[in-house]
């Protein structure tokens, strides 16, 4: 994908319009071009430009002189602090407990007395694999005949 800099500066303003909306912002920025803008959101939101321009707009509208420090770089901060030997080993997992609260990755613990219900909130898919479109259609047919007969039995009387 051909960019410029000009571009990466206009989705990182957008970016500071919108922080928790990756994929808007660039919209905003390539209006009726989603594919583009999915490509823009997904790729650039990393970028050292971008980022820069991110921070100056945000900067802009806090009238502050200083740079904002984004979500990376809090999690940046923290992983700091988890890696200084130094630091209490209590502060360092809870530096790394925070970077996985941020990320969306921690896993909330429920239940009543010894909470021994986990709840995990990582989105996450499990695909199970049915072998060829053949197989499954094959499968399929079988399972449909099996109720089909057990369907057309008769019921048994207790």
């Amino acid at each position: 994908m051909d960019t410029t800099d000009d571009e990466k500066t206009r989705y990182g303003h957008a970016l500071a319009a919108c922080p928790d909306d990756a994929f808007r912002a660039a919209l905003s920025v390539y209006p009726g071009d989603a594919g583009r803008a999915l490509v823009v959101a997904r790729e650039w939101s990393d970028d050292p430009a971008v980022i820069e321009a991110r921070d100056e707009a945000v900067a802009v509208a806090l009238n502050d002189d200083g740079p904002v420090i984004g979500k990376a770089g809090v999690a940046q901060m923290l992983l700091d602090i988890a890696r200084e030997k130094l630091v209490d080993a209590k502060d360092r997992i809870a530096a790394l407990d925070k970077i996985n609260e941020m990320y969306g990755y921690k896993t909330a613990t429920v239940g009543v007395g010894g909470g021994n219900t986990y709840i995990d909130n990582r989105s996450v898919m499990v695909v199970k694999d049915h072998g060829t479109d053949d197989e499954w259609s094959a499968k399929l047919r079988e399972q449909q005949e099996r109720l089909i007969q057990d369907a057309s039995r008769p019921a048994a009387v207790n």
